[in-house]
């Protein structure tokens, strides 16, 4: 029991011994390796954290090197700033680049030059003054001309496409507080049919007929308008209610008669396949869209091509089916200097003969017939009896 004991405490003895010596060794291996690493560390601090060259942090242990890679730094510095410069100003010289939207700006504001009477009639949007009454004959519009009233120009017209009486047609104007003596310009269009100046242009004809002597109209869109940097409206304006007292200008309007008889030269301008099925006899097609270019009227010298075939010395009827597309022909022969009066194709119609016959029986002979025989047609009538 004593040897096992002494033996034992030798062993204990043993472990502390050997438990001190281990200890100093991890030490000093710990502080070799952190000695080590900060020997491997002195080039790395004369450059960044990756490695790349740092021209404000000297390598003490190598300060000529240092001194040579930061002159040739430098040096790089300074070709790059050199080239810097010579890019930007081969920039600044060179070409402009076409811009690809720059056509749509200017045909979403395309603006034909007007000389004359057409500049006198059509206003820019920049040219509407204060004083100015806008009457927007929309019938549907979201947004206005700041300050507008708004008529709409469909009640102008009755059924079937007449022009309502006079009297109406001035209560309309009235109650929007529109006066007959009134600067007025005319804007808007009908959206709901397809857009384009012929409702403006018409309530332009409109006036002119009841006498308005201070009338133009505005020469572009409500977006034009905006583009022109102008205020705008989600409502219309209101007026207080007035009288419009009309100076009627009737031979603005022709009638059958003058049609028939006044030696006038006659203008259908409806399309070309209207004009196809029937016309007042005599008529020539200039179909309505001739005249305007981008829902514009078109400039004079390009009108003066449309219009080489008339006389100027002779007065032109212009009609349509109701009138409100061949205002826009009317309006452009105006101001080119004829004597421009407007007709429609509905009052030609209703002019006509009537046949005062009625279908009583038809008879074909023989029937049936074989392919490429004849046969005839025996169609009886008989007159139309008057109720008493």
């Amino acid at each position: 029991m004593i040897l096992l004991h002494n033996i034992s405490d030798s062993c204990g003895a043993d472990r502390k011994k050997f438990s001190a010596i281990g200890k100093a060794m991890i030490v000093y291996g710990i502080i070799s390796i952190l000695l080590h690493g900060l020997v491997l560390s002195v080039p790395v601090l004369a450059g960044t954290e990756t490695g790349e060259f740092c021209p404000t942090c000297p390598d003490w242990n190598d300060m000529d090197g240092w001194r040579a890679k930061k002159a040739a730094y430098d040096q790089e510095q300074q070709n790059a700033e050199l080239q810097g410069q010579q890019t930007s100003l081969k920039i600044q010289n060179a070409d402009p680049v076409p811009d690809k939207n720059a056509n749509k700006t200017v045909q979403s504001n395309y603006s034909p030059a007007r000389t004359g009477k057409f500049a006198e009639v059509l206003v820019p949007p920049r040219d509407v003054s204060p004083g100015d009454v806008v009457l927007d004959i929309s019938p549907s519009a979201t947004k206005y001309v700041e300050g507008a009233v708004n008529v709409n120009y469909e009640g102008f017209i009755g059924e079937g496409g007449q022009l309502k009486p006079i009297s109406e047609i001035t209560k309309l104007l009235g109650d929007a507080g529109i006066s007959h003596n009134d600067s007025l310009v005319i804007a808007g269009e009908c959206l709901p049919c397809g857009g384009g100046p012929s409702p403006a242009i018409f309530t332009y004809w409109l006036l002119k007929y009841l006498g308005h002597e201070n009338v133009r109209v505005l020469d572009g869109s409500i977006d034009d308008w905006a583009a022109a940097g102008l205020n705008t409206s989600n409502v219309s304006a209101k007026r207080p209610k007035t009288e419009y007292v009309p100076e009627l200008e009737p031979e603005l309007l022709a009638t059958y008669d003058f049609v028939v008889n006044g030696g006038a030269q006659i203008v259908d301008a409806r399309p070309a396949r209207d004009f196809g099925i029937g016309a007042i006899p005599g008529a020539v097609n200039i179909p309505y869209e001739n005249v305007v270019d981008k829902e514009r009227i078109k400039p004079e010298e390009d009108l003066q091509k449309v219009f080489m075939g008339l006389e100027k010395d002779r007065p032109v009827v212009v009609y349509t089916n109701v009138g409100i597309e061949a205002s826009l022909v009317w309006f452009a022969l105006n101001l080119s200097g004829y004597d421009a009066r407007l007709y429609t194709w509905r009052d030609w119609l209703e002019n006509q003969p009537k046949f005062n016959f009625e279908l009583t029986d038809v008879e074909a002979k023989p029937n049936p017939v074989r392919s490429g025989s004849t046969t005839t047609l025996t169609a009886s009538f008989q007159e139309k009896q008057t109720a008493t």
